[in-house]
């Protein structure tokens, strides 16, 4: 189990789901660990939000009800690409998957997904 990170300067995480249900459990998980972490529920307001600021990790779903992960993926990666992005989806065939990792994404999550596959990606970027 991840402590409580001890620092000035925690990560921003930026999640989007179109489930709130995600969005809350994964804000709480988050949060435990001593990050600090914004989420929205649609494409536009992913845009519009990754406009103001700029993240440590996103975590991108694929369904959105206004747009496509990849599509966010496609943006995220044009404009710094160097962003750590992984997509967190229901839709986890192979074919999703490979194109998540053609488009750039550092990894894929199928959901369900467990709480230590959060954490397994959030802790190396803790110790930077």
């Amino acid at each position: 189990m991840l402590k409580p990170m001890k620092t000035s300067n925690p990560l921003d995480i930026f999640l989007v789901d179109d489930e709130a249900e995600i969005c809350w459990l994964m804000s709480i998980m988050i949060k435990k660990i001593g990050c600090n972490i914004d989420f929205v529920h649609s494409f536009s307001d992913a845009l519009a939000k990754i406009k103001e600021k700029q993240y440590s990790l996103y975590f991108l779903d694929l369904n959105l009800p206004d747009g496509i992960g990849f599509d966010l993926l496609r943006h995220l990666k044009s404009e710094n690409p160097k962003s750590i992005v992984y997509i967190v989806s229901a839709w986890d065939q192979e074919e999703e998957k490979r194109k998540a990792l053609e488009l750039g994404a550092d990894g894929f999550l199928s959901k369900p997904f467990r709480r230590e596959e959060i954490l397994t990606i959030i802790s190396p970027l803790l110790n930077d």
